[in-house]
């Protein structure tokens, strides 16, 4: 995919939606290979942090000098409302041109209580108390999700290495975008997001952090089970007459 016209490879790990990550030596391997040109590569590590395994997955600032890491408190910390993040680079160059760009957007905008709450927030011994926290108010949808997963007959994922989302795949012969409106509509009333939103069929998008109750996590999966059943029971006649 790489051409003479290449001037950023952009990652997203932990990946949305798949939430797999990757070893130091794979992401070793894209940066010695955007080396070879001087390519510089964005890694989008937004979920860095809530990886299942506790360990944190290589980051490509660490790896490269044209690496360009971003990341935010929306996530890790669940503080969405305070609309700020960062960029980490070795590259002096990119992180003054940013700057430049930061100071000319945001000159009248930025907010100094939510840098201050934020850098608060981003006290090494705090933050990594708050992600605890995050990660244990969120394993007891991860093990109710994983359960079903390995029982309900059609949805099959690859379990998220990190994060709180995931991409099952489906058994059934019907569009992703018709799966999830059908989902959306009475009686269901249950929110997947469809595969082709990714540009995959045969998927969904699945979300279980811990802001849901373990107890709606669990009643939209027996919605889930319910449309599937009522989708092949309604399907069969037509099968048969076929």
């Amino acid at each position: 995919m790489i051409t003479p016209k290449t001037k950023l490879i952009y990652l997203c790990q932990p990946n949305n939606p798949t939430g797999a990550t990757f070893t130091e030596t794979e992401m070793q391997a894209v940066c010695d290979l955007a080396a070879r040109t001087g390519i510089y590569v964005l890694s989008d590590e937004i979920y860095r942090g809530l990886e299942w395994n506790g360990i944190l997955s290589p980051s490509v600032v660490n790896l490269y000098e044209r690496g360009v890491a971003t990341c935010s408190v929306s996530k890790t910390l669940g503080m969405s409302g305070t609309r700020l993040g960062w960029l980490a680079c070795q590259d002096q160059d990119v992180i003054e041109r940013c700057l430049n760009l930061k100071y000319y957007m945001t000159l009248h905008q930025q907010s100094r209580l939510d840098e201050t709450v934020a850098m608060a927030a981003l006290e090494p011994a705090r933050y990594w108390a708050l992600v605890r926290g995050t990660m244990e108010a969120a394993r007891a949808n991860f093990t109710a999700v994983s359960r079903w997963m390995d029982s309900n007959g059609v949805f099959r994922w690859v379990p998220p290495a990190g994060g709180f989302l995931s991409f099952p795949s489906y058994d059934l012969d019907l569009p992703s975008w018709d799966l999830c409106i059908r989902l959306l509509e009475e009686p269901y009333r249950t929110y997947l997001i469809p595969g082709s939103c990714y540009g995959y069929e045969g998927h969904v998008g699945f979300w279980f952090g811990p802001s849901t109750p373990l107890a709606a996590i669990e009643e939209g999966m027996r919605q889930i089970d319910q449309s599937v059943a009522n989708y092949q029971e309604e399907a069969r006649p037509l099968a048969a007459f076929a």
